[in-house]
């Protein structure tokens, strides 16, 4: 049914469209490299990909067209495989699929950089984001569906946010490898908004920006809530596991058995004041690792930052929500942490709407910079508007209009942890 190297696009959107008239069924996929424009997943479809084969995205601007879907951050929708008001699907396999993401960047062209200090050298030049004119915004997109089952796979060279879930419930992500370039913005692994009952497990991605992502970015007022993430491996040039962003409203979250490997920010949650909330976070037996890139990325080689702080960007189509909340972030523990970074673990609110943030039997061991940090030494809140200047060495927690109740929390050799408070 299917010729190696040929583009089968057509012949695979077929047998999907009669299976989905039958009732579905499982369509495999052999061995060898295969070329295919956007595809459409429908209702109890499982697509099963066996060892040693390749799906690739077109690299050709002309083969991409808009789903339907107008995004409130990334505008009209383009993909490589969606699927819309759908249930029961499932990927699965040992084979790939290529999203070809590096055929719409110029690699040898890193964004511009600014530095408050340090001289930008080739070292810096070198992790920079790289440009782009036009790309495949959602490569991987599911909006309104129940009941997603990825397994098995290698997601790879995405060129945007690799898996996207929108507004769906009943999501399985287990035994994945996602491997993007570190110098592609915004090639997040998975991002979830306003999605619920998620699980995560036995995945090791690598991304340019967030390794999991949990928002409400498409709808303020849909939770993003019920995730479970266990036994992974992360790095990412920025953010590893981002909780919340700007409005969102993000709830039960349970992170454990995680390591993440040298990332910008390993972990952090981001609220705006009074307009988003994160709560019931629970994060334990986690290995979370700091380092700083150069280039534009968020983050300064943090291990843990927890910020509320003005974060609206205009660009966004739906408009700042009223005030309404009296506390942004609540009831959120770590527990068995070794944390290793460039900078202190940061607790910073720009209003003291924090409540109930617990830190026990954490380590923090403050590493060397593996070379000067553009930003300086500086705890980073973006995309709020101003970083928090660290004034000495040697702090392992800065807490800003926030009062966390620190339990056995030390430095490497057992000593507590010298802490900043304003």
């Amino acid at each position: 049914m299917f010729e190696p190297n040929s583009d089968i696009t057509h012949v695979l959107q077929e047998r999907i469209n009669e299976l989905a008239k039958t009732g579905g069924g499982e369509i495999l996929i052999p061995p060898g490299e295969y070329w295919i424009r956007p595809i459409e997943l429908k209702s109890n479809i499982c697509l099963n990909l066996c060892a040693g084969a390749t799906l690739k995205a077109s690299p050709e601007r002309d083969d991409y067209f808009p789903i339907g879907y107008d995004h409130n951050e990334m505008g009209q929708v383009f993909s490589v495989i969606y699927a819309v008001d759908q249930k029961n699907i499932t990927v699965k396999g040992e084979g790939t699929i290529d999203l070809n993401g590096e055929a719409w960047y110029r690699m040898d062209d890193p964004k511009p950089m600014h530095t408050v200090g340090p001289e930008i050298t080739a070292a810096h030049r070198a992790e920079g984001a790289r440009s782009y004119g036009w790309r495949v915004n959602q490569p991987i997109f599911f909006h309104q569906c129940q009941n997603i089952r990825f397994d098995g796979l290698n997601l790879i060279n995405a060129p945007c946010w690799t898996m996207s879930f929108n507004f769906c419930r009943i999501v399985k992500m287990t035994d994945l490898t996602i491997l993007n370039g570190l110098l592609i913005p915004n090639s997040d692994g998975m991002h979830f908004t306003g999605s619920s009952d998620i699980l995560i497990s036995g995945c090791a991605i690598t991304a340019g920006d967030d390794c999991v992502a949990l928002t409400s970015i498409t709808d303020w007022n849909v939770p993003c809530e019920n995730v479970t993430i266990t036994n992974c491996v992360f790095q990412s040039a920025s953010k590893a596991i981002s909780v919340g962003y700007m409005h969102s409203i993000v709830r039960n979250v349970l992170i454990e058995n995680v390591v993440i490997k040298k990332s910008n920010r390993a972990f952090v949650i981001m609220c705006h004041p009074r307009t988003g909330r994160v709560e019931n976070v629970r994060v334990s037996n986690c290995i979370l690792e700091g380092r700083s890139y150069a280039g534009g990325w968020w983050g300064n080689g943090e291990a843990i930052v927890i910020m509320v702080s003005p974060q609206h960007i205009e660009r966004y189509r739906e408009p700042l929500p009223d005030p309404r909340f009296d506390l942004a972030v609540r009831n959120v523990h770590f527990t068995n942490v070794s944390c290793h970074a460039e900078r202190p673990i940061g607790v910073v609110a720009t209003e003291p709407l924090t409540r109930n943030i617990q830190f026990r039997d954490v380590i923090i061991e403050i590493v060397p910079e593996e070379r000067p940090s553009l930003k300086g030494n500086a705890i980073d809140l973006a995309p709020g508007p101003e970083n928090y200047e660290i004034p000495k060495a040697g702090i392992g927690m800065v807490c800003v209009n926030s009062e966390p109740v620190l339990d056995n929390v030390t430095d490497a050799d057992g000593t507590p942890i010298e802490t900043i408070t304003g």
